[in-house]
């Protein structure tokens, strides 16, 4: 029970929070925010650079290979189709937006 219950925690906490919140949420806003709204020769532009260096190609790495069905996250965590539907739907309700 005790193993069981740590590979759940562990599969919410990667799933949720860093996939999808950290992932598709903070990282992808902010660069878009920075990109978009910010010139190239804006001291916060520029403060945020190092930080969101490579966002973007990682961002699309991770929805091509962990959040597509088959891919490496269904395959890891054991999610039956249904599983990880319902994982995802799971991952939106948990996610807590902070304004």
């Amino acid at each position: 029970a005790k193993f069981c219950f740590r590979s759940s925690l562990f599969t919410l906490i990667t799933f949720v929070d860093h996939l999808f919140q950290l992932h598709m949420q903070t990282s992808a806003l902010v660069t878009l925010a920075t990109r978009e709204q910010l010139s190239t020769d804006h001291p916060i532009r520029r403060f945020l650079i190092p930080f969101t260096f490579g966002a973007i190609t990682i961002n699309d790495w991770a929805r091509t290979a962990l959040c597509a069905y088959g891919g490496t996250t269904h395959r890891a965590f054991s999610f039956t189709d249904g599983g990880f539907a319902r994982a995802w739907a799971l991952a939106v309700a948990m996610a807590r937006f902070h304004v």
